[in-house]
């Protein structure tokens, strides 16, 4: 983006309602996801950017992703109903559930991955979800990191993740 402006540069995080004031002049990269927007104010002050957007290490966990159904919604006789489902997981890719769900599935659906972190506990560490559809809940070793209706997706993991074994629920 190359934005006209003779004052510093703030975006706005709609998920904090925050400001954070962008390095540089009115000229930056910045990445739109699918149904994504974002609010620059010129001339305003704010907190220097966070973490999670500051460049960092990267690594893709690995292991084997499984998903099961947690609540599917059925239309009865006279209105909606949600049913808890019991079903055990299966082994699945991460992304679109429907191949292993079906195409009309409607509910809530869990992913979960087990992974082994050699990183010391103190060693920073973000999770970047990359593309959700649409929202999601997040939870690591039993810790609730967040939810989120819209990008970007990504999760401060500081009070959660441990050296060895952690437990990822998506």
């Amino acid at each position: 983006l190359d934005l006209d402006t003779n004052g510093k540069l703030v975006w706005c995080d709609a998920h904090t309602g925050k400001f954070y004031t962008l390095p540089g002049s009115g000229k930056f990269h910045w990445s739109f996801g699918a149904f994504e927007a974002a609010l620059f104010l010129s001339g305003a002050e704010g907190e220097p950017m966070p973490q999670a957007w500051q460049p960092v290490r990267t690594e893709v966990l690995t292991g084997e992703w499984t998903l099961r159904k947690i609540t599917e919604h059925v239309i009865g006789e006279n209105r909606l109903e949600v049913h808890a489902c019991r079903e055990s997981a299966i082994p699945a890719e991460q992304g679109d559930w429907r191949k292993y769900l079906g195409n009309d599935f409607s509910g809530e659906a869990e992913y979960t991955l087990v992974f082994d972190r050699k990183d010391p506990a103190d060693a920073p560490a973000k999770l970047d979800l990359g593309k959700v559809g649409y929202a999601c809940t997040v939870e690591l070793n039993s810790v609730l990191l967040g939810r989120k209706y819209f990008g970007p997706y990504i999760f401060d993991t500081a009070n959660a993740i441990k050296p060895g074994r952690n437990i990822l629920k998506v």
